[in-house]
């Protein structure tokens, strides 16, 4: 989230009243909410909202500055309905292709919102965690987890890619919850595997040095919400991306295991298209428009999972 982006979100954060309020309002978490909010103040290097458990209040710095944020907000909609006068001209099918994860988790409400602005461009979106040949296949744009090693191509990284270790009440009462990270040596785990990957050595940062543990496989598949549903059923532990099992978490479907290891992200997630002159007006304004989407909803991390815990 840029500046600009945070001075818009102050201006929500006092007109509803309280960081919980904006956060629903926004679609974000409070900790999320929050963390802008004290980015902002380090930025300006003042406080702006005197706070305490029952109200809050704009500070003298504030006010100027929530002032300014209600102007610059007036002149991103005066944008906004530039861009929705140029948007006629933005249409057509868009191919997209992307990973399991991913695209059934988190682009639907991106594409829906870029349809609702963009309503003349049909999205056509195919899941595969199988790397496709985007030229040949006459795919506008591919999302990816790791960068692709082609001249041909164009790699963005859109995001990164957290994860987290879960396991079911079930399983955990059954197995008891590791103490140590290297009980998972023999401990029943659910890896992914394909024929280009096999996710069974789990990376984490220990002492300041990565280390790796390879875990015991009890239940392997090449299906991204397969993998989700065995760890949900009780087959084991699983290492999954956090935006997959948040609801699992809140709904106490899953639970975290070893809250304090500190995992390393898996590979980051890009944006990868063909090298072109002349790039279609729809895939130029859903790069712009996903850009801005995943900044303003960002990926959860391990801390926002265990306050939901």
């Amino acid at each position: 989230m840029d500046l600009i982006q945070r001075l818009v979100l102050f201006a929500d954060i006092v007109e509803k009243g309280s960081i919980a309020a904006s956060a629903r309002s926004m679609g974000m978490t409070r900790s999320a909410i929050s963390k802008q909010l004290a980015k902002l103040e380090q930025e300006t290097a003042v406080r702006l909202l005197n706070r305490n458990t029952r109200s809050m209040s704009l500070t003298g710095p504030g006010r100027m500055l929530y002032e300014q944020a209600q102007r610059i907000r007036e002149k991103q909609k005066e944008t906004e309905a530039l861009i929705a006068e140029l948007s006629q001209q933005v249409s057509g099918e868009l191919r997209i292709t992307a990973s399991m994860h991913f695209g059934r988790y988190l682009l639907p409400s991106a594409i829906r919102g870029f349809t609702e602005r963009f309503p003349l461009v049909t999205p056509n979106l195919q899941l595969s965690d199988q790397a496709s040949d985007i030229i040949s296949e006459n795919i506008d744009l591919a999302i990816r987890i790791g960068n692709l090693r082609d001249s041909r191509l164009v790699g963005r990284k859109l995001c990164g890619n957290p994860v987290v270790m879960v396991a079911s009440p079930a399983f955990l009462s059954r197995h008891g919850n590791p103490s140590t990270i290297r009980e998972l040596e023999h401990t029943p785990c659910v890896i992914y595997e394909s024929d280009e990957t096999r996710v069974d050595n789990w990376a984490y940062v220990e002492h300041g040095r990565e280390q790796i543990v390879k875990v015991q496989s009890s239940f392997k598949t090449n299906d991204a919400q397969l993998l989700l549903d065995a760890c949900v059923a009780g087959y084991g532990v699983a290492l999954l991306p956090t935006y997959t099992v948040l609801d699992e978490i809140k709904n106490y479907k899953l639970r975290i295991v070893l809250p304090d290891i500190q995992l390393k992200d898996y590979q980051s997630i890009y944006l990868i298209y063909a090298t072109r002159k002349h790039q279609p007006p729809a895939l130029s304004e859903f790069l712009a428009y996903i850009q801005l989407w995943i900044q303003q909803r960002p990926i959860p991390v391990k801390e926002d999972l265990l306050s939901n815990s």
